[in-house]
């Protein structure tokens, strides 16, 4: 199997686990009262499925290309839920991860898998997780000032 298919599944896993880990973020955010971190949870939690329908579509193709029908792969979550500046914190870690290292890595290699649409997929993702990892640095930022 390509490194490339590798990293799409990894991809699909992580972007389904973030939307619903944003999803109890949200409920944990609204039970503090937090409105404005509940909002952007759920927001970023539908934009992360999104992603999560792009790479498995993709990884649908691809496998059905090589005649795959399932795939094992490894991966690595977080379990931590904490209160709503903790949760917020995990979520720019997250973010900043994907957009600085996990999604350049998986272009550079897609890129060298001479999928280069592939590539480009994943630099998308990446300027998209920056935004992301924006919001939220603002959100602690006016969070941080009320508390």
């Amino acid at each position: 199997m390509s490194e490339t298919l590798n990293n799409i599944a990894k991809s699909f896993i992580g972007e389904s686990v973030a939307a619903i880990k944003y999803s109890l973020f949200a409920e944990i955010a609204e039970k503090e009262g937090v409105i404005e971190a509940k909002n952007l949870f759920i927001k970023t939690a539908e934009q992360e499925k999104t992603h999560a329908k792009i790479h498995f579509k993709l990884l649908s193709e691809l496998c059905a290309e090589k005649d795959l029908k399932s795939l094992k792969i490894e991966v690595e979550l977080s379990t931590q839920l904490g209160d709503t500046l903790k949760n917020i914190n995990a979520a720019i870690n997250g973010e900043v991860y994907e957009f600085k290292t996990m999604y350049p890595g998986f272009a550079l290699t897609a890129k060298n898998e001479g999928y280069h649409e592939i590539a480009a997929k994943f630099q998308a993702l990446a300027r998209a997780e920056e935004g992301h990892a924006e919001k939220y640095t603002l959100l602690i930022k006016k969070i941080g000032n009320i508390k």
